[in-house]
């Protein structure tokens, strides 16, 4: 891999993530999921909700590394050694853009109350803990 552990997070969409690996071919990158569900039958279970994750890692990806493009990514079952290498397209980004964009008129408009607030959206697991209101 390029990278292992790879944090990556968004002012603009106030999102951060750690991605498990990162190849890098050329230009692209390719971020890589590792899943450790008990059966292949689980995975298909949560499958859109592991490439909607990895969509977003492909965002977050492309804006933390600019010059760089990444339309493709890997989720790794690890129980059963499955690997599920999917295509990622303009409109699959443009979906999670929308997704998240709901997401913050929800919240922004208190229709739901966060359950956690951060001072800081680009804080280590130790801090966020330690800042919690």
């Amino acid at each position: 891999p390029w990278k292992q552990e790879c944090g990556v997070g968004s002012t603009t969409l106030g999102i951060t993530g750690r991605v498990d690996q990162v190849f890098k071919q050329g230009d692209n990158l390719v971020p890589i999921d590792f899943k450790t569900h008990s059966s292949r039958f689980a995975g298909f279970i949560w499958r859109e909700a592991h490439k909607e994750q990895l969509i977003l890692y492909s965002i977050l990806l492309e804006e933390n590394y600019p010059g760089s493009k990444s339309n493709s990514a890997i989720i790794e079952l690890t129980e059963d050694l499955h690997h599920d290498k999917f295509k990622i397209t303009k409109l699959d980004k443009k979906n999670i853009h929308i997704t998240i964009l709901q997401m913050q008129n929800i919240v922004g408009a208190k229709l739901v109350k966060p359950l956690v607030v951060f001072k800081n959206p680009f804080a280590t697991i130790p801090n966020i803990i330690a800042n919690i209101k």
